[in-house]
C-alpha cells in the first residue's frame, strides 16, 4: 500500500471556502449530455443513483476547470485502453471530441443551502467507505443539500472495490482511505433545487481545451500508457 500525506486541515479548510465561493463550476460529461444542457435541460440529481461514487448519488462539479480538464483527460484514456484491438488516430480524435467540459454559473445565491464539509480525514475516510461499498444504501443522513470534499484517487477507488469483494480488510482500506496527497475538491449536489441554481453557459471539448492549455498536460502521449500502479 502506497502511504499518503493528509494536507493539513487549515489548508483544506481554506481550500473549500475559497471553492464554495468561485464563480462558476464545470461538470465533465459527454458532447451529447453537453447539447442537451445547452438545449435548457434540466439537471437530474438522482441520474446516477446506485452508482459507485464518492459522496452517493448526485451531480458532480469541480470548481477549478483545470481539475475538470485533468479528470477528463483521465476519463478519455480509461476509453481509449478500453478499445480491443489497435486504438488509430480516427479513435483519439472521436475521444478528444466527445469529451467535454461543460461550465454552469449560479442564476441564484447558494449560501441558503445546507452543505456538508469534509474537514476531518477521518470523516471524510468514513464517508467515502461507506458510499463506495454499499452504493444502494441511503448514506445522505442527516440529509444535506451538497457535500464538497476531496476526490477519492484511482488507488482509494480500487481499494475500496477490492474491500467490497472482500479482498482487502478493514485496516488496509483504511490505511489507504486515511492518507493521501491529493488536493482536488469536488462538490456533489444532492438537493434538486440547489441544482436547479445551476444554468450551463457552454462547453468546450477536450481537444479545445487541450489546444488552448498545453501546459496543463505536458505529455499528450500519456493518455496511451498503461499504469501498473492503478490497472487502467
Amino acid at each position: 500500500m502506497v502511504r499518503r500525506v493528509s494536507p493539513s486541515r487549515c489548508g483544506l479548510d481554506k481550500a473549500i471556502n475559497e471553492a464554495m465561493s468561485a464563480p462558476r463550476v464545470f461538470h465533465v460529461t459527454k458532447r451529447g449530455v453537453g447539447d442537451i444542457f445547452l438545449s435548457g435541460a434540466q439537471i437530474d440529481v438522482m441520474r446516477n443513483k446506485g452508482g459507485v461514487l464518492d459522496f452517493g448519488p448526485g451531480f458532480y462539479v469541480f470548481t477549478d476547470e483545470k481539475q475538470a480538464f485533468l479528470y477528463c483527460v483521465c476519463r478519455a484514456r480509461r476509453e481509449l485502453l478500453n478499445i480491443k484491438g489497435t486504438v488509430t488516430e480516427k479513435d483519439i480524435e472521436r475521444v478528444l471530441e466527445e469529451n467535454v467540459v461543460v461550465t454552469f454559473e449560479a442564476t441564484n445565491s447558494l449560501d441558503g443551502f445546507n452543505v456538508r464539509r469534509y474537514i476531518e480525514n477521518r470523516v471524510w475516510a468514513d464517508k467515502i467507505r461507506e458510499c463506495r461499498t454499499e452504493p444502494t444504501k441511503d448514506h445522505n443522513i442527516p440529509f444535506a443539500d451538497a457535500d464538497i470534499g476531496i476526490m477519492a484517487s484511482n488507488e482509494q477507488s480500487i481499494a475500496c472495490a477490492q474491500y467490497a469483494k472482500g479482498n482487502v480488510s478493514r485496516t488496509e482500506l483504511d490505511e489507504v482511505l486515511m492518507h493521501y496527497d491529493s488536493d482536488d475538491l469536488q462538490i456533489a449536489v444532492h438537493a434538486q433545487p440547489m441544482a436547479d441554481c445551476l444554468k450551463t453557459t457552454g462547453y468546450r471539448t477536450l481537444a479545445e481545451l487541450s489546444k488552448e492549455h498545453p501546459e496543463w498536460l505536458e505529455e499528450g502521449p500519456l493518455l496511451l500508457r498503461y499504469d501498473p500502479e492503478y490497472g487502467t
